[in-house]
């Protein structure tokens, strides 16, 4: 023993650094940190993030920002830290709102892969999902289709809260210059009363507008490898689910036909086109395109036509316009319009107290097709441009970011009283929130910004959702 030698009076063993981790500031700005203080970490609660990649965990687990004990599967058999940092990202998130939750962590990369990511919930008793994804096109954008069924399943069936994603596909302004991601309204024949051509213009009345302009650029995932969907157009119309109105769209650049999609609709095929397709990765740099909607011969107008535009597509304005043809209302994406799920907008989190809400976050209603009432979406507001590991000296944007934050909520309600249900942890998450718009529950802000404080309070009414319940 170095102690035994008379000239040294004290020894210790070197001091070990260790990594510093990196907490979101949503915690504090939602007032999870006052559950923590009173002994509500998640302890007892499953939490499932279903996500398309988590590249960088291992990494995040030495951070101290994910726990070593997270349990994952790989649907998508690409291999779980590949691909995206977006879902460590996330679960990042999810563990900082509630430490002690049990984190099962999914990876998908389609349809199929996400059935047999919410048969892995059910399987495993898992209590919430956290999903900060979305697409178009299952369904009428009015929360049905398969992809719906599925989560109404989760809640009335299986006990479980399916929290997600409202989408981003509302306008952006960046400087001066507005940008869109969706465009809904009515098909207008530019020349209806004395040459119809069949082709809609986007802006009633203004036989100009028989085109609006796209841009997309290449990208690459995390890993550097090229996406192959830089350029996504999925159009739907309210025809729905068997479509005898036959419309079809058409992709120019400035001289040729670039793509189009002109399937048939008869009766018997969905009110769907689509068109999917790369820019070359050596081609870094912002191509433009003109989109053209047309129908058919004899094929009637007016009927309601929806546009998302996925990739790095975007809706970019005309000259002399700063302004996009686009809108943000009716932009929540799938399966953010069902009514069995908990939907999230964004605020920037230096913004939180006062808002205004992302611009670019998805906006409500939802479509009011298929004999459907339009509900009012989203459902709440969480934080965004939040600090993390993963990202490193990048802030988490978008509803992806703000989505954790809720389902992390729910998981410390639910350590709080395990005898909730998914309808009654909904009820407490939307009736605590801050009102952030127009009185009672807004398109743009839900119910208002997520709120835990009232939650430790005496006067709490936890009787009400909960009757047998006594306070801790």
């Amino acid at each position: 023993m170095i102690t035994a030698i008379e000239e040294i009076e004290y020894a210790r063993l070197p001091h070990k650094f260790f990594p510093l981790s990196v907490t979101s500031e949503g915690v504090n700005l939602t007032g999870a940190q006052y559950l923590h203080n009173a002994g509500f970490t998640g302890s007892g609660v499953k939490v499932a993030v279903i996500d398309v990649g988590f590249k960088g965990l291992t990494g995040a687990q030495a951070n101290g920002d994910i726990p070593l004990s997270v349990i994952t599967h790989d649907f998508s058999g690409n291999g779980l830290e590949t691909q995206y940092l977006h879902g460590t990202a996330c679960a990042e998130i999810v563990h900082d709102m509630a430490p002690d939750a049990e984190l099962h962590l999914l990876k998908i990369s389609d349809e199929v892969d996400f059935y047999d990511a919410i048969d892995y919930c059910i399987n495993n008793d898992i209590d919430i999902i956290s999903h900060s994804l979305g697409t178009f096109g299952t369904g009428p954008g009015d929360g049905t289709g398969p992809v719906n069924e599925e989560c109404d399943f989760l809640k009335n069936e299986a006990g479980i809260l399916f929290v997600t994603a409202a989408g981003n596909e509302a306008n952006e302004t960046v400087e001066i210059f507005t940008y869109g991601r969706h465009w809904e309204g009515l098909f207008n024949d530019s020349y209806p009363e004395s040459e119809p051509d069949n082709i809609h213009e986007f802006i009633q009345g203004n036989p100009e507008s028989y085109y609006n302009a796209i841009g997309a650029i290449p990208y690459q995932d995390d890993d550097g490898n090229t996406e192959t969907n830089d350029v996504t157009i999925i159009m739907r119309w309210n025809d729905w689910p068997d479509a005898d109105i036959d419309y079809d769209i058409f992709l120019f650049d400035s001289e040729d036909l670039v793509s189009y999609s002109n399937a048939i609709q008869d009766g018997s095929q969905p009110p769907l086109e689509g068109i999917i397709f790369d820019i070359p990765d050596d081609e870094d740099y912002w191509h433009y395109y003109a989109l053209y909607v047309t129908k058919k011969d004899g094929q009637p107008a007016g009927t309601e036509i929806e546009i998302y535009l996925g990739g790095t597509s975007k809706f970019v304005p005309i000259y002399p316009s700063y302004s996009a043809i686009a809108t943000s209302s009716s932009s929540i994406t799938e399966p953010a319009d069902g009514q069995s799920v908990l939907a999230v907008g964004a605020i920037n989190y230096e913004n939180w107290w006062t808002g205004p809400q992302e611009d670019f976050s998805s906006q409500g209603p939802t479509n009011a097709w298929a004999g459907s009432s339009a509900r009012v979406k989203p459902d709440i507001c969480g934080p965004d441009g939040v600090s993390g590991y993963a990202y490193g000296s990048s802030p988490f944007y978008g509803t992806s970011a703000a989505t954790p934050h809720v389902a992390g909520a729910a998981a410390l309600i639910l350590s709080m009283n395990p005898e909730l249900g998914p309808d009654e942890l909904q009820d407490i998450i939307e009736s605590e929130a801050i009102n952030m718009g127009a009185p009672g529950k807004d398109n743009i802000y839900g119910w208002g910004r997520l709120n835990l404080r009232g939650l430790i309070e005496e006067d709490f009414p936890w009787e009400i959702f909960y009757p047998a319940f006594i306070k801790k």
